[in-house]
C-alpha cells in the first residue's frame, strides 16, 4: 500500500475516532475500571471530538512518526509494546498489519479492544491479538516492534530492549518514538512537567509492590544506541520531525522542512522527536 493511500486509512481512522468521541456514554460496555473510562476523554482531548479537525497539525505529526514503518509488506506482525488504550494498533491494523496489542494491566487491554471492536463493527474485522503482560505468553518471531514514547517510562530502560530482542526474529526491526532530548522547546515543557525528578517509585495497586517509573525520562540518541546495542541491536536510521507551524492536508512536509529535517545541529534543535530504527542482529 502507497503512503497516501495510507494516509487515506489514517483520514479514515481519524475521523472514526471524532465522531465516535462525540458520542455520550463513550466506553460504555468497557470492561475497565472507571477511573480509565473518565481519563481517557481528557488524554485524547486534543486528538478526537466534537470541535476537532481529524487532519489538524497534531494528526499530521501523529502519522509522519508512524511513517518509517509503513515501508514494512503488508502482513508483517508488529507487535505495540506498551500501546496505551490501542490506537496505533488499531491504525495499523486497519492497513493490514498483523498486530499484537502488549500492555501490562488488563484495563487497558479492555480499552483497547473496546475501541478495536467499534472500529470492527464499521469498517471489517481488523488483526489483533491482545497480550497482558505477565499473563499472557509473550509472542516470539515477530518482524517489528513498535515502542511509541514507552522506553523513558521503563525503569531501567534496558529492560524493553531486551524483552524486544527475545520478541523479534533476527533481522526483525524494532522502532523506538521519542521526544528529542535536544531540542530546547521539549526539555522547557517537560521540566514544567516534572522538574529535574526523573525517576519515580510508584505502588502497584493489586500486588503493593513498590517499582521505578520514568518520569518523562527522555535521553539522547548515543544513549538509546548504547542500550539498543547491549541487547543486541544494530543502529539503522534516525527519522527527524520538525512540527512547528506545519500547514496543509496532506503529510508530506515542505521541500525546506525536509532539508532542515536532514541537516544536523537545525534538526537536534528543532525537531521535536525522533523515530530511530534498529535492526535485532
Amino acid at each position: 500500500m502507497e503512503n497516501m493511500t495510507a494516509f487515506s486509512a489514517f483520514e479514515r481512522f481519524s475521523r472514526f475516532f471524532c465522531d465516535l468521541f462525540s458520542r455520550p456514554g463513550l466506553l460504555d460496555g468497557a470492561d475497565c475500571r472507571q477511573s480509565h473510562k473518565d481519563y481517557i476523554p481528557k488524554y485524547y482531548r486534543h486528538f478526537f471530538g466534537p470541535e476537532i479537525d481529524p487532519l489538524s497539525s497534531r494528526h499530521l505529526k501523529w502519522y509522519r512518526r508512524l511513517t518509517p514503518l509503513l515501508s514494512l509488506p503488508r502482513g508483517s506482525s508488529i507487535l505495540d509494546y506498551g500501546g496505551g488504550y490501542g490506537m496505533d494498533t488499531i491504525f495499523l491494523a486497519s492497513l493490514g498489519f498483523n498486530m499484537f496489542f502488549y500492555e501490562i494491566t488488563a484495563h487497558h487491554i479492555a480499552a483497547a479492544r473496546w475501541f478495536a471492536d467499534c472500529f470492527s463493527r464499521s469498517f471489517g474485522q481488523i488483526p489483533i491479538r491482545f497480550v497482558l503482560t505477565g499473563t499472557d505468553p509473550a509472542p516470539r518471531g515477530l518482524d517489528a516492534v513498535l515502542l511509541d514514547e514507552v522506553a523513558h517510562h521503563i525503569e531501567p530502560a534496558g529492560r524493553a530492549f531486551e524483552t524486544a530482542a527475545e520478541i523479534l526474529r533476527p533481522g526483525g526491526c524494532l522502532f523506538l518514538l521519542e521526544p528529542n532530548f535536544f531540542c530546547p522547546a521539549v526539555q522547557v515543557y517537560l521540566f514544567k512537567l516534572r522538574g529535574f525528578r526523573t525517576v519515580e517509585t510508584h505502588v502497584d495497586e493489586e500486588t503493593g509492590e513498590h517499582y521505578q517509573w520514568g518520569n518523562e525520562h527522555i535521553r539522547p540518541i548515543p544513549t538509546w544506541n548504547r542500550l539498543a546495542a547491549s541487547a543486541g541491536f544494530g543502529f539503522k536510521q534516525a527519522d527527524f520531525l520538525i512540527p512547528w507551524f506545519a500547514r496543509g492536508s496532506g503529510p508530506a512536509p515542505s521541500r525546506l522542512r525536509r532539508s532542515l529535517e536532514r541537516l544536523p545541529i537545525a534538526r537536534d534543535l528543532l525537531a521535536s522527536s525522533v523515530t530511530l530504527e534498529y535492526i535485532r542482529l
